[in-house]
């Protein structure tokens, strides 16, 4: 598992599948997997600011907190 540290944001990006069977990564919509400012995002959608440079580690990107612009679901 990976953790993010300090003013950082680890994301899984969602992958859509399109009509002819595609899976992309975009619409800068991601679950967030470690957030140490926010701890409550966690397990959450979000939509984040892709248009920002980040660090990527297998399947998941690293972004600053502060590109993290709404949270898309509230779970109760």
């Amino acid at each position: 598992m990976i953790k993010a540290y300090g003013e950082f944001t680890v994301i899984k990006p969602v992958t859509k599948t399109t009509v002819s069977g595609l899976q992309v990564k975009g619409d800068g919509e991601a679950i967030v997997q470690s957030c140490p400012a926010y701890p409550e995002l966690e397990g959450k959608k979000i939509l984040y600011d892709d248009r920002h440079k980040f660090t990527e580690y297998e399947d998941y990107y690293i972004i600053r907190t502060e590109y993290i612009q709404a949270l898309l679901e509230v779970m109760e």
